[in-house]
């Protein structure tokens, strides 16, 4: 008998060892095939030329990458040099002080605002070319920069009357105290721009929806005014996430139960798929779509539910796998040493395991969620798109990101509010889907060491 659960114990090793590489492959096999399909113009430019180039006309055969490279480099470090101080305050502030009330209303206008497409939250962002809305984001921003300045004078102030131990502790309730304002002020300005960003999304779209939008597909004409419904993109999703989701599970679970419990604590192959991983998690979504799609017609495949299905499981298995493995790791080796020594064996132990990291799913699988059903570019490449609602896995089918693409290109103002309709949709999805994540997470919690 014991020897029969601990050949289980190696074959789900070798399981999990295989599923484990298998995905890491996934990462040189991007490479690989990105590579060769750049090789024809590989062999027309150098490369050198081709990063440090800066005219873009490929009519004109220049292809110069350049501006593309630094514009990227700037706008992320000046996104990250933003965002990095205002969610650690946030971060701060909601795990420390917050309040469980505000936290269960905070956490879900987050989760709901990260599926929302971003050609509305650009269409959002032309809104601040208006004079007068520039004009109040720019009174918000003075008043946050003054209220920083008069905080950072008067603790100065604070500082240099410092003299003695019963100062001292003054001075850390007032640096306390200050660090609380600029906690509060980061969440309001923060949340100021969520809400307004489904503010704007529902303003347009909340007074077009309708019970015919949601309940019937599309007929002739639709994406230029005519009548019909986006019934086959919200059911596309739905199949699209939901198969993603399940399939990327599977993959997931095993992965972080050998990284953390068959391997050692600091084996050098754990550290290079963890960073394999990271790296895949930075990974664009259009990225992963044009290499499926590259895959797709090496094996001659047409888009199809199941190639849409498959690229955004790739997409999102970062998603789960590091965002399990950081709290697994936080795991008591004592625990997992205590069923040891009651004879269980490691994958016996996957029980003791899933309950610690149960909290961790849900939040893997809101962010996943929230990823998958706002992806464009990925499902555009594999999936393609169908008036209908498919019935079976090769069929084409639609996707709420890609109507809302095609609705907002149109020239009528009428069809962009159509847009903004699926987009409601959209975030009324993710926002139940968030709050009941939230309720289950809640629940699981409890289990938690």
């Amino acid at each position: 008998m014991k020897d029969k659960r601990l050949l289980k114990d190696r074959i789900a090793e070798q399981l999990m060892a295989i599923l484990t590489v298998s995905s890491l492959l996934l990462v040189v096999a991007m490479a690989v095939g990105l590579y060769l399909k750049s090789v024809p113009i590989l062999q027309e430019h150098l490369l050198w030329d081709l990063l440090t180039e800066g005219e873009w006309r490929p009519m004109a055969d220049k292809f110069g990458f350049f501006p593309f490279l630094m514009g990227t480099l700037y706008v992320s470090l000046l996104a990250l040099g933003i965002a990095i101080p205002i969610s650690l305050l946030m971060a701060i502030y909601l795990t420390e002080y917050a309040h469980t009330a505000v936290k269960r209303y905070v956490f879900p206008l987050l989760d709901a605002c990260y599926p929302i497409p971003t050609l509305i939250a650009n269409n959002y962002g032309e809104m601040l070319s208006l004079p007068l809305y520039e004009s109040a984001l720019m009174f918000a921003a003075f008043i946050l920069f003054f209220v920083v300045l008069v905080f950072n004078l008067f603790s100065r102030l604070v500082l240099r009357r410092i003299k003695n131990e019963k100062l001292k502790m003054k001075k850390a309730v007032v640096i306390e105290k200050i660090w609380k304002v600029l906690m509060y002020a980061s969440i309001a300005l923060v949340l100021f721009f969520v809400v307004s960003v489904i503010w704007s999304v529902f303003r347009r779209g909340l007074p077009v929806l309708s019970w015919e939008m949601v309940s019937s597909l599309p007929g002739g004409g639709f994406y230029i005014g005519k009548e019909g419904g986006f019934l086959n993109a919200i059911v596309g999703s739905l199949y699209i996430v939901g198969g993603a989701t399940v399939l990327g599970l599977l993959v997931s679970i095993p992965v972080v139960f050998y990284l953390n419990v068959y391997l050692k604590p600091h084996s050098k192959f754990g550290a290079v798929a963890r960073l394999a991983y990271d790296v895949l998690f930075g990974i664009p979504s259009i990225v992963y779509g044009a290499f499926g799609f590259t895959i797709m017609i090496f094996f001659g495949l047409r888009t199809s539910l199941l190639g849409g299905i498959l690229v955004v499981t790739l997409l999102i298995i970062p998603i789960f796998i590091r965002s399990m493995d950081e709290v697994a790791k936080t795991i008591p080796q004592d625990l997992l040493e205590a069923g040891y020594s009651l004879g269980s064996t490691r994958l016996e132990t996957i029980s003791v395991v899933v309950r610690q990291i149960a909290p961790a799913i849900a939040t893997a699988t809101l962010l996943s969620i929230g990823r998958a059903i706002g992806d464009a570019a990925g499902v555009m490449f594999t999936a393609g798109f169908s008036d209908s609602i498919p019935t079976s896995l090769t069929q084409q089918t639609a996707s709420l990101p890609l109507s809302v693409f095609f609705q907002l290109s149109a020239p009528q103002l009428e069809v962009q509010d159509r847009a903004y309709a699926a987009a409601v949709v959209l975030t009324a999805i993710v926002l139940a889907l968030s709050l009941s994540g939230r309720f289950i997470m809640n629940r699981f919690s409890r289990n938690k060491i």
